[in-house]
């Protein structure tokens, strides 16, 4: 009742989702807890609508810590009455009764395109000014600011920017600062710290719950950015679908708990396909993702870009927009600086991801199904060998046929080999020999170990 003037909403938000949290765990009664903060709402003036979300919200949360069928308790049934044979359980299922949930209104960032608590895809050919996208996006998050395509901005919130490749200082702050982000609301993650203060990358497996505590310690985060999310993987193979939907399942987890935004920028493949086949790596990221977006070049012209959506799970597909990326200057301790931002058309663009991706190849039918197939092969087998079974599985995932996929191992003089005297069939590309061939090395850290978040906080003059 305190908070200070305009930042109710957050202050009741907050205190919605920690004050049910205790209460449950505690064992009190969620009812009459979301009864008080109910009251405490009206008295404050807020919506009817919002109080009802952040109960919700507060609910879903607390119930997944506390609830005793998440913590592990097997139930025979919906009742209160333990298991009477579980030894054999180390664990138990999240059973969620349905006449216990509240239903909701989808709570949109940018209407009908990013959805609080959802996870989103954003994918194109390198150089069509994603990460410059991503700072425009950010700017209008952390301003308020009305959205390209005209929409009512929302309330100013903060950004969490995960960036393994562009600089934070020579890249991604003027950027920032060209697009008009306030500077104070966004953190940039680099690495994360041991006790010994030795940094490694971030990893989805092993630091999500760091980083839900950081959301937990900053004001109101309302966006967090993934630059390129395949960075982020951990140990996970991006090509194999069951590993990279044990990462993302929990991230879209994580999401929800937050009410967070996560977008998630990746590359595209080589070769062709439809729109959402060419999210490089495993088709579960697009899978996963609630709403996907794809940039590519106007076929007609090559300074002029689209922003497309190609999947959308939240509401109506919609239309894409043009852009065009700027250079310009701006201005840091007297000197001047070269940066970019990007510059919208204010008319929609209504032809699809897959046609404008299509028209820029120079048709649907300019590629055949064997060249699709092969750049696809290329791309899978380029780390190494894989198993058979898992390249034919991932082919089908993409809509490559059997014909294509063989017609496309022949052409690349694929054979399959054994792995081992006990091991199955792979497939591999086949390298020029050198001096070291026949060894086989591999490089790489524990994921697991502690650490902690190693930040960069952007100050307002484009410092870090």
């Amino acid at each position: 009742m305190s908070a200070e003037a305009g930042k109710e909403s957050v202050v009741f938000a907050q205190c919605c989702r920690d004050g049910m949290a205790a209460a449950l765990g505690g064992g009190l009664n969620k009812a009459d807890i979301g009864d008080r903060f109910q009251s405490a709402g009206e008295a404050l003036g807020l919506d009817d609508s919002f109080i009802t979300n952040c109960l919700a919200a507060a609910i879903q949360s607390a119930e997944a810590k506390t609830d005793g069928v998440a913590a592990g308790h097997v139930r025979t049934n919906l009742s209160d009455k333990p298991a009477t044979n579980n030894k054999h359980s180390s664990g138990g299922l999240n059973v969620i009764r349905m006449s216990d949930i509240t239903p909701i209104s989808i709570e949109y960032l940018w209407p009908n395109r990013l959805a609080r608590g959802k996870a989103h895809g954003l994918a194109g050919e390198g150089g069509q000014g994603k990460s410059t996208i991503l700072a425009d996006l950010t700017a209008r998050a952390t301003t308020g600011d009305i959205w390209p395509d005209g929409a009512a901005g929302a309330e100013a919130g903060d950004v969490i920017w995960l960036s393994s490749e562009d600089d934070v200082a020579d890249t991604l702050a003027p950027r920032l600062i060209a697009a008009g982000a306030d500077m104070t609301r966004v953190f940039v993650i680099r690495s994360v710290s041991d006790e010994q203060q030795r940094h490694r990358g971030f990893s989805l497996q092993a630091d999500l719950h760091r980083l839900e505590e950081l959301i937990d310690q900053l004001p109101n985060v309302i966006l967090v950015i993934l630059d390129p999310i395949t960075s982020y993987l951990g140990t996970v193979d991006s090509h194999k679908n069951a590993d990279v939907r044990g990462v993302l399942d929990p991230l879209n987890d994580f999401a929800s708990r937050t009410r967070v935004v996560v977008v998630a920028n990746n590359h595209f493949s080589k070769g062709a396909g439809t729109a959402n086949s060419r999210f490089i790596g495993s088709v579960a990221f697009v899978n996963a993702a609630r709403a996907a977006f794809i940039v590519t070049s106007d076929e007609a012209d090559e300074t002029r870009k689209l922003l497309i959506p190609s999947k959308s799970n939240i509401g109506p597909l919609g239309t894409g927009m043009a852009y065009r990326i700027e250079g310009c200057q701006i201005q840091h301790d007297g000197k001047s600086i070269s940066t970019s931002r990007v510059m919208y058309e204010s008319a929609p663009v209504t032809i699809s991801a897959d046609k404008a991706l299509a028209a820029l190849l120079g048709g649907e039918s300019a590629r055949s199904a064997k060249d699709e197939a092969s750049d696809f092969l290329e791309d899978l087998l380029a780390a190494g060998p894989v198993p058979a079974k898992e390249v034919q599985a991932a082919a089908r995932e993409a809509g490559i046929s059997t014909k294509s996929l063989r017609t496309a191992k022949d052409a690349l003089g694929i054979k399959p080999e054994k792995s081992g005297m006990k091991g199955g069939w792979v497939w591999s590309l086949r390298r020029c020999p050198s001096h070291t061939e026949g060894v086989l090395s591999w490089e790489g850290t524990s994921s697991a170990s502690e650490g902690h978040l190693r930040l960069v906080v952007p100050d307002a003059e484009g410092g870090a």
